[in-house]
């Protein structure tokens, strides 16, 4: 029983040490899932864009043989503090959102709420949705776009194992095997 709760923790701390990965943009619905002919509501997050971003866009692509695409309401906090928001469908599977302020420090802050889409379902599903095109830049149209996803450093693989390991060892010398 010991060596498997032994191993148990060292296989949890192996999948610890494993670094995160965190968006840009993240999306959450108001449900699970959806039956034909409901109302999909789907709030979009921005989350720790650079703090000198002036400007970002982007396009949010769906499955059109899903979903009909209703409309995009940018939350109070990015509507009254942007100089542009908009919000497009130029192809029946793509909307194109963008927002701009004339200074940096006009950004509402550096995680908030964008704004909520709004869906028809046609069909029983649960929706998935993709981003493509993103565009960040600040005041001078200097590009800031993020490349791929941001890491968020976790402690280092290597001194987890250690100390499993130290563990392990210590508990062996330390604790007299079972008759």
């Amino acid at each position: 029983m010991r060596k498997l709760t032994t191993l148990l923790g060292l296989f949890l701390t192996v999948i610890i040490s494993y670094n995160a990965n965190a968006n840009l943009l993240s999306f959450t619905t108001d449900k699970g899932s959806y039956t034909l002919g409901e109302t999909v509501l789907v709030d979009i997050f921005v989350n720790d864009i650079n703090y000198e971003a002036a400007e970002f866009g982007f396009d949010v692509k769906f499955n059109d043989s899903a979903l009909t695409f209703r409309s995009f309401m940018f939350d109070d906090a990015v509507f009254f503090s942007a100089i542009i928001t908009e919000a497009d469908q130029f192809t029946s599977n793509t909307i194109t959102l963008f927002s701009a302020w004339f200074e940096n420090i006009d950004l509402p802050a550096t995680s908030f709420k964008l704004g909520q889409l709004s869906f028809s379902a046609l069909s029983e599903q649960i929706p998935t949705f993709n981003t493509n095109n993103l565009y960040v830049a600040d005041n001078n149209f200097n590009d800031l776009t993020p490349q791929g996803s941001v890491a968020i450093p976790l402690p280092n693989s290597a001194l987890l194992i250690l100390l499993a390991l130290t563990i392990f060892v210590f508990r062996k010398k330390v604790l007299p095997p079972r008759a």
